[in-house]
């Protein structure tokens, strides 16, 4: 979904989805596979998670501008 991010594990590796919103909102994301605590407020972690967001919200605003568009188009064919 296009509101997750991975975050890897630094112990094992895997990568865990979490959606955006709860990862800025918790300090820790427990690892799916061995059950680490991943520290959240690490400033790699919080690069990704402000790129992550900045792309959500560039996606919202292309899909408001193509949804305006072709409803626009549909209405001048008729």
């Amino acid at each position: 979904m296009f509101n997750e991010i991975d975050i890897p594990c630094p112990e094992c590796g895997h990568e865990n989805s979490q959606r955006v919103a709860w990862v800025k909102a918790n300090d820790e994301l427990p690892c799916e596979q061995c059950g680490s605590a991943i520290a959240l407020e690490d400033e790699k972690h919080l690069l990704v998670i402000e790129q992550a967001t900045a792309n959500i919200a560039k996606l919202r605003r292309s899909l408001a501008k193509f949804r305006n568009y072709s409803t626009g188009a549909t209405r001048k064919r008729r």
